[in-house]
This record gives structure tokens, C-alpha cells and sequence, in this order.
């Protein structure tokens, strides 16, 4: 059975297609926890997963848990796959392709709902594409988890000016945690900058998505409006 194309925001849950600059790119859409205790707030978020040359799609663990982060505090979000990943088409573009697809989901979004405000979020290799995208759209929040700031797509790695969280585990086993330190450092001035570090906790949070999710949630409510 086909999937259907991303044109509007269904009700409910739903894999969908949609028609990317390489062609069309595999999405999971998931509306926010709509109820009395947390109603819908009009912000629309983007999550990008890990690297897609090292086994990274949008079911990855660690991008699963901050698209619930997202369901959990009212906000509406999608989570795909870059092209060449599972249904998406094309081939890996090295950070520039995968760039102009999560810019394409992004300028969509803001198409169908204008009146909303966008957040991107990332984990390791995507985080860096969501930081990247956020330099050239208005974003109103950047997560970043585990960002591979040391490799070489993205030396000289600058960020927005909206508010920005940073995660990272201390004992981080496939990127440099003193890379991530002295790039958070470059940015410590900014009241806008958050950065938090996680004890005893590798690449891929295992035992630590919780606590993730929970920091993840609460920067969401402090720093995100409406």
C-alpha cells in the first residue's frame, strides 16, 4: 500500500511521504499530546536523525525519544529519514543534501501553517544538519544531541541566535566529548545557550533516554513560546 503524501497534518500518526529536493523523502508525523492537561501550542518541530552511512533513520532511539519529548509537551513533529534512508530517495549528499531536505520539510511547514513557529531538533550527525538548517530559516529553538562538531563537515559549526540546547554524555565513545566542551564554551556568553552534560553516559544514551526526554521537555517548556 502506498504512503500517502505529507500535503496537510493528518489527526493522528501516520508514515507519509514527501516530495523532496531528490525526491520524495519517508516521514513519521506525530501530533502532540492534544488534551486538557496539554493542549496544542503553535509550534511545529523538525528532528533529524544520526548518520545515514552508520545504520541512522528516523527510528533511531535517541530521535524517537525527543519526538516524544515533543508529543509530551504539545507540540506537533515530524521525524524522517534523509534521502538515500529507508523509502527516501536520492543518496547521501554529505551534509548538503541532507541539509536541503530537512530546509524543504521546514519551508513546507511554515507554508501550511504560517502562523506557527518552527523548532529543529538533532541527534550526532543530525543535530549538525538541524543546526545548519537553522542558520537559514527563522527557527525559534535548536536541540542538539551529541554533535560530531569535530569531523569535518562541520569545523567552524556557528549557531542561530534562538534559544539552543546542547546535550552531551561524558563518556561519549564515538565523538570527542573535549570537542563538544570547547565548542559549548564558544558559546557559554549567550543567554540564549544551555548546555548540559550528562555523567557516565555514552553516544547513545543507553539507560539515559529518560532523563533525556525530561531535560529535553523542560527546555521546551521554559524556552519555547507561545
Amino acid at each position: 500500500m502506498p504512503l500517502p503524501d505529507l500535503l496537510t497534518f493528518p489527526e493522528e500518526e501516520v508514515t507519509c511521504l514527501f516530495p523532496g529536493p531528490a525526491g520524495a523523502l519517508e516521514c513519521k508525523f506525530t501530533p502532540c499530546r492534544n488534551d486538557h492537561n496539554s493542549p496544542r501550542r503553535a509550534i511545529n518541530a523538525v528532528v533529524c536523525h544520526p548518520h545515514p552511512l552508520f545504520d541512522g533513520t528516523m527510528h533511531n532511539k535517541v530521535v524517537s525519544m525527543l519526538a516524544k519529548a515533543c508529543f509530551e509537551t504539545g507540540i506537533d513533529s515530524i521525524r524522517f529519514n534523509f534521502r538515500g534512508v529507508g523509502k527516501s530517495e536520492g543518496q547521501h549528499s554529505h551534509a548538503v543534501g541532507e541539509t536541503a531536505d530537512t530546509l524543504a520539510l521546514c519551508h513546507h511547514l511554515k507554508k501550511i501553517r504560517p502562523d506557527d513557529a518552527l523548532i529543529l531538533l538533532g541527534f550526532s550527525f543530525g543535530s549538525c544538519i538541524a543546526a545548519k538548517a537553522a542558520l537559514q530559516i527563522e527557527t525559534h529553538a535548536l536541540v542538539m544531541v551529541a554533535p560530531p562538531v569535530e569531523r569535518e563537515l562541520f569545523q567552524n559549526l556557528s549557531l542561530p541566535e534562538c534559544p539552543v540546547l546542547l546535550l552531551q554524555g561524558d563518556k561519549d565513545e564515538v565523538i570527542s566529548f573535549d570537542a563538544v566542551q570547547t565548542f559549548a564554551d564558544s558559546f557559554r556568553d549567550r543567554s540564549t545557550f544551555q548546555y548540559e552534560v550528562f555523567q557516565d553516559t555514552g553516544h547513545f544514551f543507553h539507560g539515559k533516554l529518560l532523563p533525556l526526554r525530561e531535560t529535553v521537555m523542560q527546555f521546551l517548556k521554559n524556552k519555547v513560546g507561545p
